[in-house]
């Protein structure tokens, strides 16, 4: 059972009584999942001059990445859609996450109480 700590879904108004009371997370209408942390060890992506790749090498942070990769690839699996998007919060940082079936594109670290990126990304959603 995949619960992603905030399920973001497009809802028709017509039909919004229709999802009230539901406890899980629907992958076949999911539009976002957002997923927050709070320990900088869970930070999955790092970006270091020597470094060869964009994942941190921690347990913490495999096991987020692990996570976040897991619903991305359910909802993939669950929609007929080239890709999917997903944000990732770390205190006051933020990701914004595209997936497709060939890997991910992450963006800068957003400091969301300063730049309004993250309002325009979802405005534009």
């Amino acid at each position: 059972l995949l619960k992603p700590d905030v399920s973001v879904y497009a809802i028709q108004e017509n039909k919004a009584n229709d999802y009230k009371g539901i406890d899980r997370c629907i992958m076949s209408l999911l539009d976002i999942h957002i997923e927050f942390k709070w320990s900088t060890t869970e930070e999955p992506f790092i970006k270091h001059p020597t470094a060869t790749s964009l994942v941190a090498n921690t347990g913490n942070a495999r096991d987020t990445l692990g996570q976040l990769s897991t619903y991305a690839a359910a909802q993939l699996a669950a929609q007929y859609c080239t890709h999917a998007f997903s944000i990732f919060v770390l205190h006051k940082k933020v990701r914004i996450i595209r997936w497709d079936r060939e890997g991910a594109i992450v963006t800068e670290p957003i400091e969301y109480d300063t730049d309004p990126s993250l309002v325009q990304f979802l405005s534009l959603y």
